[in-house]
């Protein structure tokens, strides 16, 4: 499990290798790498959605609530490590492709991130390892999972509702 965890984060470092080796077709590219980025957030929050099994009322409370609250998280990172985390209380396929999803959504943010800090190395640095840390430490809390698979509705119907605040970000 722990290296399918790994895998799913390892596409934003694919993302910057990509981009390292075609840095020419970086600006063509831009238009395609936001709309892979905005395809892949709308599966995750159709996948996450489809296993809330929650009442349409609490699910809109919690999608709203995470809305709202996205932009003091500010990182998406932090939030698909929590989706992981939940999908890895369901079924292998459910939580093979939220780990696949989460890859494919690095590809496109690794290449963005490395044309955005082209010139910075340090800065990319800096932001490739805050994304591994904010990635990492949503997973300290398996200590309490049996609280978590206890209240999965909520918790994916908030995760839901931050990704689609940034999927309408622009």
């Amino acid at each position: 499990m722990i290296l399918l965890i790994l895998l799913a984060f390892l596409g934003l470092i694919a993302g910057v290798i990509l981009a390292k080796y075609t840095k020419e077709e970086l600006d063509e590219g831009k238009k395609y790498f936001i709309l892979l980025e905005k395809l892949v957030l709308l599966l995750l929050i159709v996948l996450l959605l489809f296993k809330t099994g929650s009442n349409f009322f609490v699910t809109s409370i919690f999608f709203i609530l995470g809305a709202i609250s996205f932009p003091l998280v500010g990182r998406t990172y932090p939030i698909l490590a929590l989706a992981v985390l939940m999908a890895s209380f369901f079924s292998n396929n459910y939580f093979g492709i939220i780990i696949a999803l989460v890859f494919l959504y690095g590809l496109p943010i690794g290449t963005l991130l490395f044309k955005k800090f082209m010139k910075n190395k340090k800065r990319l640095f800096r932001e490739l390892l805050t994304d591994a840390i904010l990635f990492i430490l949503p997973f300290s809390l398996v200590l309490i999972s049996s609280t978590l698979i206890f209240y999965n509705s909520v918790i994916l119907s908030f995760i839901s509702g931050a990704l689609f605040t940034k999927f309408i970000k622009k």
